[in-house]
């Protein structure tokens, strides 16, 4: 539940940085570039780290705590 939390705010950010990276673009391009990216790579790493199947981890975190007794 925690990490869903992490990865809506993580979401949030991304859409905020990407708004004002296209607001600004006319005063101060470099800086809406910058913006535009980080929020690209923000929406990147959410989407592959959320992409990960949870239950398959755990399952083979408890094999090898098993296999290790």
């Amino acid at each position: 539940m925690l990490l869903d939390i992490a990865y809506a705010l993580a979401v949030v950010a991304a859409i905020v940085l990407g708004i004002a990276g296209i607001r600004i673009w006319k005063q101060d391009r470099t800086r809406a570039l910058l913006m535009l990216g980080v929020s690209a790579v923000t929406l990147l790493n959410v989407w592959s780290w959320g992409s990960l199947d949870r239950e398959a981890a755990e399952a083979a975190r408890l094999a090898a705590e098993a296999e290790a007794k």
